[in-house]
């Protein structure tokens, strides 16, 4: 993610509309079935942000990988804890065993592998959530390893990044076909879903200097958003979707004036600005929901934002500042200069 004087306003309202589609899904009932378009909008945009971070202003791996902690971490590591003592009050006073969230769940989440590990033991947690959050990280990983290994030729990265995102299609493809309807399996694995985010970090670099319509991608996204609201088969979503809204986010800033200004929209953008912190407690606050009245839904959304605000300026903006400025690895490398 850029820093507060580096930020780019249309990008947040992408983040904005991600995780308000989320929110609409788990918070209807399924009524408003777009949080798996959600997420998808997040993971493109997440390639393209990290092919720019990588290949375009080249920052060196250790620094990268402090800033995503620093990002990511301390926030994903307070919500997890306060949901285990949550649970561990909930066991002390009865709670029925299958509300209460598991250690080893927990430990899931914090080392990202719940999207392995829900997958594997067919359980769902308050934490389940995290699976985006393990792909992602996933990804990171094997994206910085490609960077070292073609020393820094975006071009030949953003091949082998295409290359990945086709294999992992693929591998989604075979899986769909072989497994039941919708089996989290497949939607969750790191091995089928960073075809998003490669796909993504291919085109930006891809398509840098190729001529492009104002409204291609509007086209694109329009098109892009028709497969993933109207019925189509997830085949046709992980594949044709994925590849048109990554096609999107890595065109939109020669869109029309009107579209930048319309996702530059200041709440929108301040929704994507707090997107981390709301995609992280929205869950407790749904499962509730789930089982709550409907008149208890509008409270629930509301204390939903208290909790993402004091997460967001509480944990997560002061843990970036400070991790972020202790500037380790810069310092390591000074020393190692003398």
């Amino acid at each position: 993610m850029q820093d507060k004087a580096n930020r780019i306003a249309y990008l947040d309202g992408w983040r904005g509309i991600a995780i308000l589609f989320v929110i609409a899904d788990h918070f209807s009932g399924g009524l408003l079935p777009f949080g798996s378009l959600g997420v998808e909008l997040f993971f493109v945009l997440s390639g393209r942000l990290m092919a720019d971070i990588l290949l375009v202003r080249k920052t060196d791996i250790p620094t990268f990988f402090q800033r995503r902690f620093s990002r990511i971490y301390p926030a994903l590591l307070v919500f997890a804890t306060a949901m285990l003592a949550v649970s561990v009050v909930g066991g002390l006073a009865g709670a029925p065993p299958h509300l209460l969230l598991e250690p080893s769940a927990y430990l899931a989440a914090i080392t990202f592998t719940t999207n392995y590990y829900e997958a594997w033991t067919h359980t769902s947690s308050v934490l389940g959530h995290v699976w985006s959050l393990s792909v992602e990280e996933h990804s990171y990983v094997l994206l910085a390893l490609l960077v070292v290994v073609v020393i820094r030729n975006a071009r030949a990265a953003a091949f082998v990044s295409l290359a990945i995102a086709i294999a992992a299609m693929a591998n989604g493809a075979i899986r769909t076909s072989l497994a039941e309807p919708g089996a989290m399996s497949v939607y969750w694995l790191s091995d089928v879903r960073m075809a998003s985010i490669f796909a993504s970090v291919a085109l930006f670099v891809l398509i840098d200097k190729v001529r492009v319509p104002a409204a291609a991608p509007i086209v694109a996204a329009i098109l892009g958003l028709s497969l993933w609201i109207l019925p189509a088969p997830d085949m046709a979503r992980y594949t044709v979707g994925t590849l048109l809204l990554a096609f999107a986010i890595n065109t939109i800033d020669l869109a029309p004036k009107a579209a930048l200004g319309a996702l530059s929209f200041q709440p929108l953008a301040m929704i994507g600005i707090w997107s981390y912190s709301l995609y992280l407690w929205k869950q407790p606050f749904y499962k509730v929901a789930e089982i709550a009245p409907w008149w208890a839904t509008p409270i629930l959304v509301a204390a939903m934002f208290v909790a993402t605000l004091v997460s967001f300026y509480g944990v997560e903006q002061p843990a970036r500042k400070y991790i972020n400025g202790l500037n380790l690895f810069r310092r390591r490398q000074a020393i190692a200069a003398v």
